[in-house]
Formats: structure tokens, C-alpha cells, sequence
């Protein structure tokens, strides 16, 4: 019979096999230091524990492994069946909504210092591209905005998903789970990267359906950077 995975050794002992937070294990694998974790890592990652299986997500994807940005694209793809998501495991600070998928855009962010694996560049692009068709509907806040600025080309090459989810977003108008207008503020902003125009008039549009405060911020700062 094989052994669980030791969680502690996992999530909470550095390289140096000390006590460390869980970011700070994720920072000694970024070079491969810990890549004899893998195997149990991957284990977690598809088992039904949410907690385990959405830190084993976050390390393995923050490590630029392919088989974490395939699950993270199948969860995506029906969201209901990560196991984290029901009950919600992680919450945002403002909105109260589940942060499990922030934290896998920030882990995406994270991968850009890990060491290269065949295919990453793409998988990221991908991963990021599966994101965007959760934004109607999870509050990624500022993670998935931030990670797609963080990645040379990402704005440009996702630039239609980024026109559909703003204009859903728009569409959907406000909602009691998270701030909408903000989401969509944030995304736009990106959008102007690469097709300022067509940001312009989202922008505008959103201004006039009067958004929250932290919508209007970024709105306005969108359309004098392109005054």
C-alpha cells in the first residue's frame, strides 16, 4: 500500500529542509530544486482533497509543470469539478468570492521565473486564454489583469478573449458576487496594449453606466494614457 503524501514536507519545508511558508517553498522549486516532489505533487493535484489538489495546482503551475496547466485548462473548462471550488476553500478579501482561480493566475505570473520547460510559453498563453472565460462569473481581481501584463505579447495574442470577456462584462452589468465594472476596468486596460480604439469606447461605455469607484479609477487612467 503506498503512503500518503507528507503535506508538511511538501507545502512547508524549504530546500534546506526547514520549516518555510508555502510561498516560500514555491520560490526553492522555481529553479527544479525540488522536483523529486513532483511525483507525490501530482498525486495531490488530482485527488479530491480541494485544499491539497489546489496547493499542489498553485506549486506545480508557479513550477511551469505541463500536467498543472492541462488540469487547470480541464477545471476551466468545467469549474465545477475542481475540488476546491465546492465549498469554497479561499476567499477574496473584499468581495468575500472564491480566490482559488486568482491564485492560479498568479501562479501563471510566478511560472515566468521558473526554469524552461518544453512548451511553457504556450501553455501559459493557453492557461491564460482558459481564464478569461471564467471572468463573467470569478472574481480574479487584479491577478489575471496583472499576469497578462507581466507576459511580453500575452495582450496581443489574447486580444479577442479580452474584447469578449470586457464586452460580457459589460453586458452582464453589475453583480452582488464581486465588481464586475472593475473586472472589466482591469481587463481593459490590457486591451489597450494592443487595440486602443476598440478600448476607448469599452471604456466609455463603462464610465457611463456609472461603475463603482475602483472601476472609474482605472477607467479614467486608461483613457488619459491614450489621450
Amino acid at each position: 500500500m503506498t503512503s500518503a503524501p507528507d503535506l508538511r514536507l511538501l507545502f512547508s519545508t524549504d530546500a534546506a529542509n526547514r520549516a518555510a511558508s508555502f510561498h516560500d517553498v514555491i520560490g526553492d522549486g522555481l529553479e527544479g530544486e525540488l522536483d523529486d516532489r513532483i511525483p507525490d505533487l501530482l498525486v495531490l493535484l488530482h485527488s479530491q482533497d480541494g485544499a491539497s489538489a489546489l496547493k499542489a495546482a498553485v506549486m506545480l503551475t508557479s513550477w511551469g509543470h505541463p500536467e498543472a496547466f492541462q488540469t487547470l485548462e480541464r477545471w476551466s473548462r468545467q469549474p465545477t469539478s475542481a475540488p476546491w471550488t465546492s465549498p469554497s476553500l479561499v476567499h477574496h478579501r473584499h468581495s468575500g468570492a472564491n480566490e482559488g482561480w486568482a491564485m492560479l493566475a498568479d501562479a501563471i505570473r510566478t511560472s515566468r521565473y521558473a526554469v524552461e520547460r518544453p512548451g511553457l510559453e504556450s501553455a501559459r498563453i493557453s492557461a491564460l486564454r482558459s481564464l478569461l472565460s471564467l471572468t463573467l462569473t470569478e472574481d480574479f481581481d487584479r491577478s489575471l489583469a496583472t499576469t497578462i501584463s507581466s507576459i511580453a505579447d500575452a495582450s496581443s495574442r489574447l486580444a479577442t478573449e479580452l474584447e469578449t470577456a470586457i464586452l460580457s462584462l459589460i453586458e452582464a452589468g453589475p453583480s452582488v458576487e464581486f465588481d464586475r465594472p472593475f473586472q472589466a476596468a482591469l481587463l481593459n486596460k490590457e486591451l489597450a496594449r494592443t487595440r486602443p480604439e476598440q478600448s476607448r469606447l469599452f471604456a466609455q461605455r463603462l464610465i457611463d453606466t456609472s461603475p463603482s469607484q475602483r472601476a472609474r479609477r482605472e477607467l479614467l487612467d486608461t483613457l488619459n494614457r491614450e489621450s
